[in-house]
């Protein structure tokens, strides 16, 4: 019985034998390195500089991801799957422009005086822009109504029956048909009568002879239409006028199409007969035409990643669009104008996210002022100038050398690795600090030691101190690679690398820059003009330790680690963790594109005003039906339609074909797809004949066939139809996210079993709703595996798995306070927040990792080791946090949001971390910490006068 407990004893000292030997094996390492190093710098320089040359050669593969499906959308989801596939199989889309004229009164001759200038200006461009005749989206004319003529000349001398021939002329051209109107019949009272169709009263041949000679025109929504854009109509228009024909037309008298003029005013006022006499606000849709098959990208897509699908010729008539629309606003009288173009939100966007680039090099110029002053000495000799720039050449070396190589295995770049060198900035002057503050820290005894041998010594600490944290970045950006969000998983990997190098530079070419300058100082050279000699300093003159150090030794003696101040550093921990629990519940999951827009942008004034005149505009969608056997599916078609017509509470204004082509068969073809099922050839023969009638020809955009479809003749097999339709306007994704999958809900049950099965419904929105749906599991997910692989990580680096979980609680607790202060502060869950709360772990880690590895290093009582943890490695873990924050001061100032939100969250992340880290652990490291290691030098407790503790021989060195 009493065996095992030895057995378990005895395992657990060779556990820790064997741990402390690896440790003391890496030490070691880290000292015959520094050796290397010193006793060759230029040599190691030289092979630094080549090592970065190769690893920029990458950049000869280098590849920016412009294509915002591959950076935003998970590949595995169906968005990425359904918008691959409609492209393929669609062919075609649509890019939509809108004026918007806000007025006391829209519905004034004068207002619609300046919308037909500008109605002029758009649709004949001047100079050599695109014409709108050649990039616009085009439809059916539907012209009967100006075909009345030459109609009649054919029907006339037509070999049709006198029957068919006579009921035509009676239903057509009859003077006085409608008693209520002078003259011949409203053209639009009897197309919205079925049982009146030319393509059935004209015969196939006639009718189609006709239809081949109708042109095609540019679909546009336009008040203008009302008056057929003409300028003679437009001279005599009254206000009667126009609230006569605006509440009596429900045809667009150009394209023949029904269109709902009264969705194009906003802010309407009504008479007691509830007809329209006013408005306050009117748009004007023009479609742009895209062809999918020729986009590409690479060439028309932003650096932002943010950009639409168009091509060359649209994407120029819009910039032409833009820039009207801007002259045109700018010199309006009486009325406001807004607009929006199809490339807007990808322009400004994307200018956002890069337009304070200036500001980072403001906070770089910042920081490298800071760490000059921090290392300025008594004289011009003592002042380290050179390694601090070469330090901070360093993260620049490890950032394009990170681009380079994952460039170099095919990671494209994307738009958030504009934030790497923060990440970078922050990680690598850490490692900079704590090889300055081993360096400077010698005890006297080995500050005779040559160059090489002494950097061998602080190498030794210092070396394993920054592995500490260099590895666990390493390894926690590994683990995030794996997320399914492309932009992040690329990021994760140039991070993780580029934290890699950083690293080995910072452990090679600043540290061959530091024993070449020491060379400097002991030969008394100027820092600045080396060829000017000074007395050589006293190496022995040389402070132990910084001011910064001292004065941390005075606060903590005094104030921190008295027993009134740990009790008072607990409860200010806990409190700071009992408010982040409630922010932490209440923080939502939301992200809105507009927050990407300057406030004083074209585009987010057109939203506000459009959001305040037009509360309900929601977003269109579609469902997409592939290869089925439609005469079989009808009736299944016909139950979804209902379906969605029905969830009025997310839906609205269900556009589709299926409802008109049930009436048409049924009223001229005596069949009710609703309860029999079409044979082939009659249902290509009726579809065909409705897709080229009065009432059905607006639907041949909804359908794509294996032929071209032709009137007169069947329809081939259909490869895609649609129906069309919007969701209403959703304030947050805690209503928009449930509302997608309630539709897809309804189209999977609809239970095809025919063709191909495909159906699917798809919307433009989907790319922001779908990521809304997976970021909060995959900020989650990255959060846990980077902690774990923090664990993991420092356990096996630090050799203890107390000390390991106390920086891991120092990691949580950061983590936590950060997100629950966020909601405090108006930032939500989304992807940038998400992507710098990934980055916050590989930050916050640093902080408390430093502290616990010199806490282990020494002996004696708990409390004097705290306090040598501090003042030996606390000054440098400050700095370095320091000038991270002075780095990012200057995007307080900035309009971006991806700028500010980053600001936000790093602000917090390295307060609270440096809290955790200087504060919270030598506090419980002092009360609970962990033994040290076996072979720790034992501390010369020396407190007295605030003079600062420091271990005997060899600072930290576990080697006897």
């Amino acid at each position: 019985m009493e065996q095992e407990p030895r057995k378990a004893s005895h395992d657990k000292k060779c556990q820790q034998k064997c741990t402390y030997r690896y440790i003391a094996y890496i030490e070691e390492t880290f000292h015959n390195h520094g050796e290397r190093v010193a006793q060759n710098p230029r040599m190691c320089i030289l092979i630094a500089f080549l090592s970065v040359l190769a690893m920029v050669a990458g950049f000869l593969c280098f590849r920016q991801e412009r294509n915002p499906l591959r950076l935003w959308i998970p590949e595995d989801s169906h968005f990425y799957t359904d918008t691959n596939w409609l492209m393929a199989e669609y062919g075609e889309g649509l890019r939509l422009q809108t004026v918007l004229i806000t007025a006391p009164d829209v519905l004034q001759p004068n207002v619609m005086q300046q919308l037909l200038k500008i109605h002029e200006l758009l649709v004949n461009p001047i100079g050599p822009t695109t014409a709108w005749e050649d990039i616009c989206f085009k439809v059916p004319i539907i012209g009967f109504n100006v075909e009345e003529s030459r109609i009649r000349r054919e029907v006339e001398g037509s070999r049709l029956s006198d029957e068919i021939n006579t009921s035509f002329n009676e239903a057509f051209f009859k003077e006085g048909a409608n008693p209520s109107v002078s003259g011949p019949p409203n053209i639009q009272q009897m197309m919205t009568d079925e049982t009146f169709d030319p393509s059935i009263l004209l015969g196939t041949t006639l009718y189609c002879s006709i239809v081949k000679n109708m042109e095609l025109g540019c679909l546009q929504q336009n008040l203008l239409d009302l008056w057929r854009f003409s300028e003679t109509k437009m001279r005599n228009l009254t206000k009667a006028k126009m609230i006569s024909d605006l509440n009596s037309t429900i045809f667009s008298p150009t394209l023949g199409h029904p269109i709902s003029y009264k969705s194009l005013l906003g802010g309407i006022t009504y008479d007691e007969n509830g007809v329209i006499i006013s408005a306050k606000a009117l748009m004007t849709l023009y479609a742009v035409h895209v062809n999918f098959s020729t986009v590409n990208m690479d060439e028309v897509g932003n650096q932002g990643g943010t950009a639409d699908w168009a091509n060359g010729p649209g994407l120029e008539w819009e910039s032409y669009f833009l820039k009207i629309m801007h002259k045109v606003a700018a010199n309006s009288t009486g009325m406001e104008i807004f607009y929006e173009a199809g490339r807007s939100f990808g322009d400004i966007s994307a200018s956002g996210m890069f337009q304070d680039m200036d500001k980072i090099f403001i906070g770089v110029i910042l920081m490298l002022v800071y760490i000059q002053v921090q290392q300025t000495n008594r004289s011009w000799v003592e002042t380290r100038m050179i390694p601090s720039m070469v330090g901070l050449l360093c993260v620049g070396l490890a950032f394009v050398s990170s681009c380079g190589l994952c460039s170099l295995v095919g990671i494209p770049y994307g738009p958030v690795h504009t934030s790497l060198p923060f990440l970078l900035l922050g990680i690598g002057v850490d490692d900079m600090f704590v090889i300055l503050n081993c360096w400077n820290s010698l005890p006297n005894q080995d500050k005779i030691l040559p160059i090489p041998q002494r950097m061998g010594v602080a190498m030794r600490h210092a070396g394993l101190s920054i592995s500490i944290t260099s590895v666990t970045d390493f390894v926690a950006f590994l683990i995030g690679s794996t997320t399914i969000l492309p932009s992040l998983r690329s990021f994760c990997l140039y991070a993780g690398v580029g934290v890699l190098i950083t690293f080995i530079l910072q452990s090679t070419l600043f540290v061959a820059a530091l024993a070449l300058d020491q060379t400097r100082l002991e030969a008394g050279r100027n820092c600045v003009i080396p060829c000017v000699r000074h007395t050589p300093p006293k190496l022995h003159d040389v402070e132990y330790f910084s001011q910064c150090s001292y004065g941390l030794n005075f606060i903590y003696s005094n104030v921190i680690m008295t027993k009134f101040g740990k009790i008072f550093v607990i409860l200010v921990t806990v409190v700071f963790v009992s408010a982040s629990v409630i922010g932490n519940l209440r923080i939502k999951q939301e992200f809105k594109p507009e927050w990407f827009l300057d406030n004083e942008s074209h585009l987010y004034k057109f939203l506000e005003k459009r959001n305040e005149f037009f509360p309900d505009f929601g977003n269109s969608a579609g469902i997409y039906m592939g290869q089925l056997h439609y005469n079989e599916e009808l009736k299944k078609i016909g139950l979804l339609v209902e379906q969605l017509k029905n969830h009025s509470d997310i839906l609205m204004n269900v556009e589709d074909w299926w409802s008109g082509f049930q009436r048409y068969v049924k009223f001229h073809f005596r069949k009710d797809i609703e309860s029999e099922v079409l044979s082939d050839s009659d249902f290509n023969q009726y579809i065909s004949q409705y897709l080229f009638s009065p009432s059905g020809a607006r639907f041949q955009k909804n359908f794509r066939f294996s032929e071209p479809l032709e009137c007169g003749k069947p329809a081939s097999n259909i490869t895609v139809a649609s129906i069309d339709f919007f969701f209403r306007k959703f304030e947050s994704s805690e209503q928009s996210v449930p509302a997608m999958n309630a539709v897809k809900f309804l189209v999977v049950n609809a239970n095809f079993t025919s063709g191909d099965r495909f159906a699917t419904v798809w919307a433009k929105v989907f790319a922001n709703w779908v990521t809304d749906e997976v970021i909060a599991f995959e900020l989650v997910r990255n959060i846990v595996l980077a902690i774990l692989a923090v664990a993991v990580t420092t356990f096996i680096l630090l050799g203890s798995i107390y000390a390991s979980a106390l920086v891991l609680s120092c990691v949580i607790l950061t983590l936590v306070n950060t997100i629950g202060y966020m909601y405090f502060w108006g930032l939500t869950i989304d992807l940038v927040s998400s992507i710098a709360l990934v980055l916050a772990v590989g930050l916050c880690v640093d902080f408390a990792a430093h502290i616990a590895y010199a806490f282990m290093g020494v002996k004696g009582p708990r409390n004097e080791r705290a306090m040598f943890a501090v003042s030996y490695i606390g000054g440098a873990v400050l700095h370095g946090g320091a000038t991270t924050l002075l780095a990012l001061s200057v995007l307080v100032f900035s309009n971006s949001y991806i700028f500010t939100a980053f600001f936000k969250v790093f602000l917090l992340v390295i307060v609270l971390g440096l809290f955790h880290g200087i504060v919270f652990l030598p506090v419980v490291l002092s009360v609970i910490g962990p033994k040290p290691y076996p072979n720790a030098k034992q501390l010369q407790c020396n407190i007295v006068n605030d003079q600062a503790l420091e271990p005997v021989n060899e600072g930290l060195s576990f080697i006897s």
